[in-house]
């Protein structure tokens, strides 16, 4: 059997689900155009997917190139993206990527992203406690029989934003709990709270509930975006650009034009409010000594060239 799991994959599974009148619109374009960008001769939706954390970083790298261009409308002008290694220098910045446009001219493209570091440390804890958590229920004989197949687990913290020094903590009282007490929880979508008896489930007030799902037995840790306040990764738009406009010389090297791609990453929000907010404030901002500024998210992104207004699409 194909084990092979590619972007694609990925992007279907997470792909806008657009739902209008008729019900859900299976024929929404953006995900199609993201997996259709061509990087390094090969589709970014062929692309392969790994578990280990460096081939990670540059999914990453590839999915915030294609946010940032198919949110501000700027892919239809690209035949194919080639990526740049790094210089061996070092100090010495390089551009990401090197774009052929459709009409053969070509320009660098420098990627960054605009991000709320709180918003992603608390994605990142809540995601790493999952995964120990149901890793360890996996390893743990006998749980699908004290549980059932069909009875996920949902958590939420309610007292606290939890930090990277309660992933262990949390991880070990919340399998202990669930083989404890999960086979007497009832079903129901109501939550009870933890008691004092789990000292680092009971300090971040977590409460849990189990419901009967067509989902396998797992355990889900849902974020609290109240518990974090609203992210605001427009904030790191003016900061990036200037550390950015700072290492231009290097990023253009020969002299040639460069682009300046940011995505959004905000995993708890939709970045549509973002896109509109630095569109809105930055009414006459300079793009120079860029050619273009692009600011993405997929499904909304803001062009800024010199001596125009920014284009919103």
């Amino acid at each position: 059997m194909d084990s092979r799991r590619t972007l694609g994959d990925h992007i279907d599974a997470t792909r806008v689900r657009v739902v209008g009148p008729g019900g859900p619109d299976r024929t929404n374009p953006w995900a199609d155009r993201l997996k259709s960008i061509v990087v390094d001769g090969r589709k970014l939706g062929d692309h392969d997917l790994h578990d280990d954390k460096e081939p990670n970083k540059r999914i990453n790298e590839l999915l915030g190139i294609g946010y940032a261009l198919v949110g501000a409308d700027v892919d239809g002008e690209i035949a194919e993206l080639h990526s740049v290694d790094p210089r061996r220098e070092k100090g010495k910045a390089t551009a990401d990527f090197i774009a052929t446009l459709n009409t053969g001219r070509t320009v660098r493209i420098e990627l960054c992203s605009l991000v709320d570091e709180r918003e992603l440390q608390y994605v990142n804890v809540l995601q790493t406690m999952m995964r120990r958590t149901n890793e360890r229920l996996a390893a743990t004989s006998g749980v699908i029989e004290l549980l059932g197949t069909h009875a996920p687990i949902y958590v939420r913290f309610y007292g606290a934003v939890p930090t990277p020094k309660t992933i262990e903590p949390v991880a070990q009282e919340l399998v202990a709990l669930i083989l404890s007490e999960g086979s007497k929880l009832p079903y129901t979508r109501s939550m009870r709270r933890v008691g004092p008896e789990y000292p680092a489930l009971h300090a971040l007030d977590t409460c849990w509930t189990r419901d009967r799902s067509d989902e396998l037995t797992h355990v889900e840790i849902h974020p609290n975006v109240l518990l974090l306040g609203r992210p605001q990764p427009k904030d790191a738009f003016r900061p990036m650009f200037e550390q950015k406009a700072a290492k231009f010389a290097a990023y253009s090297d020969d002299g040639g034009p460069v682009w300046l791609a940011m995505y959004i990453r905000s995993p708890l929000t939709i970045a549509y409010g973002d896109v509109e907010a630095i569109a809105e404030r930055e009414v006459d901002f300079d793009p120079h000594p860029f050619e273009r500024v692009v600011v993405g998210s997929l499904t909304i992104g803001v062009t800024f060239e010199r001596g125009q207004p920014p284009k919103r699409t």
